[in-house]
């Protein structure tokens, strides 16, 4: 089993036992270096990589993401060795939708699925690591059965602005609900409707030099990716 972090929860650690796994863990069996132009080294658990390209993914997370896939494969490959002209491709070629994807322009889009605790503090460091002229706003919804207060308390930092949405289905949260789990925040908020009415709102309000943010669900982020290519399809 390969572990992309050694703080995992103890229902992780408890099946590790019962199986008599013994897992490869990220930063501890193998490990990675970021050189100055982006490429980077991999090594320790029988990898040993040197000058790989940057992973085509944005954000510095995708580095550690990417050498836990690297070590998944060395360990279904072996005894053979991944090929290094098949890794380069993929790293250059690989895309992933809905997770730290940047649209550049007069107002910065963000989408991000960030829909647990862990995934929030990596989206807030990413969004600290890129500042802007103006607001940050987020377009924001959770499934009932996720920590809406937890992944808020980690974006409340870098979000000036909530627009709470609703989503359709059984394990939906109602928007008034999700503002009273979120706590007191730093940033203001608002009752948006549905995610493609956030949208648009998030749209109205956002003037040159700001940034909206969609987080939470993969059910807020898809919409919200429709939303945007029918709203720029129309301009």
């Amino acid at each position: 089993m390969i572990l992309g972090d050694a703080r995992m929860p103890a229902t992780v650690t408890d099946a590790l036992v019962a199986l008599s796994c013994r897992p490869l863990i990220a930063g501890t069996h193998f490990a990675w270096r970021v050189r100055a132009d982006g490429h980077w080294d991999l090594n320790g658990a029988g990898l040993d990589f040197k000058a790989l390209p940057p992973p085509a993914l944005e954000g510095a997370i995708q580095y550690r993401n990417a050498a836990v896939a690297l070590a998944a494969l060395r360990v279904v490959l072996s005894p053979r060795e991944p090929e290094l002209e098949a890794i380069g491709a993929a790293l250059r070629a690989v895309r992933l939708p809905g997770r730290l994807q940047f649209a550049a322009g007069a107002v910065e889009w963000v989408f991000d699925v960030a829909h647990n605790e862990a995934a929030a503090a990596v989206l807030a460091a990413e969004l600290r690591s890129r500042p802007v002229r103006g607001r940050t706003l987020a377009v924001f919804a959770v499934l009932g059965d996720k920590d809406a207060g937890a992944v808020a308390a980690q974006l409340d930092g870098p979000i000036d602005h909530w627009l709470l949405c609703a989503l359709p289905g059984p394990r939906a949260l109602a928007p008034e609900e999700l503002r009273q789990r979120m706590g007191v925040l730093r940033g203001g908020s608002e009752l948006a409707g549905d995610v493609v009415a956030a949208v648009a709102r998030a749209s109205a309000l956002a003037r040159e030099g700001d940034r909206v943010v969609v987080c939470g669900s993969f059910h807020t982020v898809g919409p919200a990716l429709e939303a945007r290519r029918l709203y720029s399809a129309l301009r």
